[in-house]
């Protein structure tokens, strides 16, 4: 067995770079163990606890590992993995690397099948019943979850919940989950867009026994976004045998989808009544007060007691999503602790300034934030776009993405392709990079500021 004792000290950066492109529990999940070695000229040994977690990084996060060595050291990298068991007493029990767990899992992927391979999604812990907000628009829902909660399988078995996109419908699954997983259910959460992937995968790997075990085997199976099921005919038909099963099993489904069973088109009529046979519920945009309420919590998840002047001005101009509202949270928190400001008024007008028609139209574009950048660092503005990864043109190219997204209206998608054709991961990466540079660095943290108060001239 292969086994790794020298820890390259450019490991820590590289996986920095990863958690940067990933949710934190896919990173603690998957990358939190590991260690890596950097063999001239351009390969990278890999440290994994075990096969299965090879197989997994291999097929879900390969491209993401690259992308964070090519921003460190300038190569593509060829990653070669190594498994030292000694780094499985990192990982935390019950989650899905451990072969008690995926009895069939691990095999499958040392067969190289990939249909059952992880099936379950990692939970968000902050996806609670604690965290959920209550009011008008949602306190049926959230009475219907937690009486599934106190008897899963009997009460409103499935449990179908619909409405728009951003209201809660994840957060209140994910709830869920939780508590049943809390009180030693088998829980199974995912996508519906995994699970008809996972389906697709076992029948080209002729795996279709061990996925079938997988998901009719479970205590409570829990997918998001059902309505993905339309004009998949193949996957309705597995999907209504695996309902049959653990309905008749008493086994607990919770779904949800963006519209009612029966608006969802191209859905077999025997799937709708099924879906119907519980409960089905609508999660409502939450009203100007339940906004405010929702803007102090997260606000307070995040450490920041946002006062009621603040909460009510955020929750007026975001009215509709709830995740949108979180974004708004997280936006003023970041100006506020990037120049170390006071959320007064001019702070809430600059970080929601997208969201209010007044002033739409107004204010500097990405043409703007690369001839200012440029300008600064004495540099040409097609260097900044070019592919090159010197450390002169990178930390520019960082400071324009993170501008870009503080001072324009702009989504990552268009500052990535205005900044040389990349990727929003990879936008995302230079944006965090530039933040934790300017928290601890007083010279950096000036730089951004002067390039903000250059940026407020344009555009008017």
């Amino acid at each position: 067995m292969a086994t790794m004792v020298d820890v390259d000290p450019r490991s820590s950066a590289v996986l920095d770079g990863i958690a940067a492109h990933i949710t934190p529990q896919q990173f603690e999940t998957w990358f939190r163990p590991l260690t890596l070695q950097f063999v001239p000229p351009d390969e990278v040994r890999i440290a994994v606890p075990n096969r299965f977690h090879q197989v997994w990084i291999e097929r879900r996060y390969q491209t993401v590992v690259a992308n964070a060595v090519r921003q460190l050291a300038g190569v593509t990298p060829r990653l070669v993995f190594a498994v030292n068991e000694a780094l499985g007493a990192h990982l935390a029990p019950g989650r899905p690397e451990e072969r008690d767990e995926f009895p069939a899992a691990e095999a499958e992927a040392d067969a190289g099948g990939a249909g059952v391979a992880a099936v379950s999604q990692i939970l968000n812990p902050d996806y609670t019943f604690e965290n959920f907000v209550v009011g008008p628009s949602n306190s049926f829902c959230h009475a219907a979850a937690k009486a599934v909660a106190e008897q899963p399988g009997e009460t409103y078995n499935p449990l179908f919940i619909h409405g728009n996109s951003g209201l809660g419908k994840t957060h209140l699954l994910q709830a869920l989950c939780h508590l049943l997983q809390a009180r030693r259910q088998k829980v199974v959460y995912l996508s519906c867009e995994d699970f008809t992937n996972h389906f697709i995968n076992a029948i080209e790997s002729g795996s279709l026994e061990s996925f079938r075990y997988r998901y009719r085997h479970v205590d409570v199976l829990a997918i998001d976004d059902v309505h993905f099921l339309a004009e998949k005919d193949r996957t309705q038909e597995e999907f209504f045998h695996t309902f049959n099963t653990l309905y008749n099993q008493q086994k607990q489904i919770i779904l949800s989808s963006d519209r009612h069973p029966k608006n969802i088109s191209d859905l077999e009529e025997r799937l709708v009544s099924r879906f119907k046979w519980g409960l089905v519920i609508r999660l409502d945009a939450p009203p100007l007060e339940t906004r405010i309420a929702i803007v102090k919590k997260k606000a307070r998840m995040r450490g920041v007691e946002l006062g009621d002047t603040a909460a009510h001005y955020i929750a007026e101009h975001v009215k509709e999503n709830v995740r949108e509202l979180e974004g708004a949270v997280n936006r003023v928190i970041y100006l506020a602790r990037l120049g170390g400001r006071e959320v007064d008024t001019d702070l809430l007008h600059e970080a929601l300034a997208d969201l209010m028609p007044e002033r739409s139209g107004t204010g500097p574009g990405l043409a703007d934030v690369l001839r200012i950048v440029a300008d600064r660092f004495g540099i040409r503005a097609t260097e900044i776009q070019s592919r090159k990864q010197t450390k002169s043109v990178v930390y520019p190219r960082h400071l324009c993405m993170y501008l870009a997204r503080v001072c324009t209206q702009n989504s990552l998608e268009e500052i990535g392709a205005h900044f040389g054709g990349r990727d929003h991961t990879t936008v995302h990466y230079g944006i965090r990079k530039v933040e934790k540079l300017a928290a601890r660095d007083e010279d950096v943290k000036r730089v951004v500021e002067d390039l903000v108060g250059a940026l407020k001239g344009c555009g008017r």
